[in-house]
């Protein structure tokens, strides 16, 4: 690429007028090569970049940017790598860029689709990674573009120990995501580390409920069905959908709303796309007060077992499921559990770390070194990798 074709982009990302592929060229520099160091940057080059930034806020958030909030000066200088870094850079040479030496000798790829089913009988049944979910029914797998798998929940020889009330389990490892379609036509998301018990067939039941360990979003089908009462009439009786975790339950009867409940994380949070939820602690009574939940607020129900109500955009609660990173003002600690959980790595941490929160998104398809780049790319902090192993030192 030309060095005026690389300037005319950077001027379109500066004017608001940047188009997708000038984004994704944008990143995609950043992220391949090196940047220019702080002490090479002038303080009118600082003021000048910082003041585009600004005035694109909204674009650099969609645009997969990363922003930290520290005191150390080097997270203003990071805002302005982009119209800076590539006409200085020693690795800008001629009309072609260099690729810079990568930072980690071996790299870590991003996780991928996957899970398994288990029945009630111990039989495990391996989803294709190839595939990006499964339909569940009374009694076959189909995945979503219409194949049907040769595994059968109900093949001969295994009627004995086989109930159409069994549950099966659905599960993912650390690394790997899935969608579930459920037997009422309720679509399930299931994050990394996942697992959901579900009942194979939900049509006699008079409750429809499933048992979360980990994450996952829900796109609830209302159910309904006619139900005698006396004198020979019948009414329509709609059917509850229910998902129990750790410390609550989340009753509804058709919405969209995502659930994170991991056993490691401090608190249990349910967000609310669509519709309406009731979030019931564990020891509810009838004499206590349950909460209900309106779109695009989150409850946040603490080990103490309260619970609080917070306003939010609940996009950005269901990035994962759309292959994002979604961070807002996230500690450190907490946005390091997700990528622990998604690239398999295991992270610990020296010095104090305590003021620095992430805000910003970015893709859940880069792999580790990438990810970490960006990460670190303020300098308040930097990354240690041995193996699977990262050290988080200020």
């Amino acid at each position: 690429m030309q060095k005026e074709e690389v300037k005319a982009v950077w001027e379109r990302y500066r004017e608001g007028r940047a188009n997708a592929e000038d984004l994704a060229l944008l990143e995609s520099w950043y992220l391949t090569y090196e940047h220019i160091g702080a002490e090479e940057l002038t303080e009118e080059k600082i003021t000048e970049g910082l003041q585009a930034v600004e005035q694109n806020l909204p674009l650099v958030r969609k645009t997969t940017r990363l922003w930290i909030r520290s005191t150390a000066v080097a997270a203003s200088v990071a805002m302005v790598v982009f119209g800076i870094w590539f006409f200085t850079s020693p690795y800008f040479k001629g009309n072609k860029m260099e690729k810079a030496p990568m930072n980690y000798a071996k790299d870590i790829a991003p996780g991928k689709n996957g899970a398994v089913l288990t029945l009630a009988n111990g039989r495990v049944i391996q989803l294709s990674p190839a595939k990006s979910g499964v339909m569940i029914s009374d009694d076959r797998l189909t995945y979503v573009d219409g194949t049907v798998l040769g595994e059968r929940l109900d093949p001969a020889g295994t009627q004995d120990d086989y109930k159409e009330t069994d549950d099966i389990i659905a599960s993912t490892a650390i690394g790997q995501t899935y969608m579930f379609t459920l037997s009422d036509g309720t679509k399930v998301w299931l994050n990394a580390a996942s697992k959901l018990q579900i009942p194979i067939d939900f049509s006699t039941a008079d409750t429809r409920v499933v048992h979360l360990e980990g994450e996952a979003y829900f796109e609830v089908a209302k159910s309904s069905r006619l139900k005698k009462v006396t004198k020979g009439k019948s009414k329509t009786e709609r059917i509850p959908f229910i998902v129990s975790s750790r410390g609550q339950k989340v009753e509804v009867l058709g919405t969209h709303f995502n659930v994170n409940a991991y056993a490691d994380e401090a608190a249990i949070k349910t967000t609310l796309l669509e519709g309406a939820v009731q979030v019931i602690p564990v020891g509810y009574t009838e004499d206590s007060k349950f909460t209900v939940l309106k779109p695009n607020q989150q409850s946040i129900l603490t080990k103490a077992h309260q619970i609080m109500v917070n306003e939010v955009n609940a996009e950005s609660a269901v990035a994962w499921k759309n292959g994002f990173f979604d961070f807002n003002d996230t500690p450190i600690k907490e946005a390091m559990a997700q990528i622990a959980r998604w690239y398999d790595v295991e992270v610990s941490y020296t010095g104090d770390l305590s003021e620095i929160y992430f805000k910003g998104r970015l893709s859940r398809n880069y792999t580790l070194s990438q990810m970490l780049k960006v990460l670190g790319s303020t300098g308040s902090f930097k990354f240690k990798v041995e193996g699977r192993r990262i050290k988080v030192m200020t």
